[in-house]
C-alpha cells in the first residue's frame, strides 16, 4: 500500500512527544543565543546538530509514510503540498529496500 493509495486521516500527537519537541525548540534558542554571545564558532556544532535533526525528521516523515498517512495529509501538517512531500520523501520511499523499509519504526 501506498501513501497516497491510503484514505486521508489526522495524524495523532502524542502530548509528551509534542511536550519534548517544544523542550527542545527552546533549548536550540537558548543555544544559539549562548553561542552567539560567547562563541560564535560554535556554528560548527550547530551545522552538525542540524544535519542530525534533518536526519530524525527524515526518519519520522517515512515512519509515517509507512503506517499507510497520505502526502496530503502529512504536507497538511507539515504546511507543505502533497507534491512538495512527495518529492522530498516519496522518493526515498519507493527506491527503499524492504530491509530497509522494515528498519523504519511503525
Amino acid at each position: 500500500m501506498t501513501a497516497t493509495a491510503t484514505a486521508s486521516r489526522k495524524i495523532k500527537r502524542d502530548k509528551p512527544v509534542e511536550e519534548w519537541g517544544k523542550f527542545m525548540g527552546r533549548l536550540f534558542r537558548a543555544y544559539a543565543r549562548k553561542a552567539a554571545a560567547e562563541d560564535p564558532w560554535v556554528v560548527l556544532d550547530m551545522m552538525q546538530s542540524q544535519r542530525d535533526l534533518q536526519a530524525a525528521i527524515d526518519r519520522s516523515v517515512l515512519s509515517l509514510i509507512k503506517r499507510g498517512y497520505t502526502y496530503e495529509t502529512i504536507g497538511g501538517e507539515l504546511g507543505m503540498s502533497k507534491q512538495s512531500v512527495s518529492q522530498r520523501w516519496g522518493k526515498t520511499w519507493r527506491e527503499m529496500s524492504q530491509a530497509e523499509r522494515d528498519g523504519i519504526p511503525a
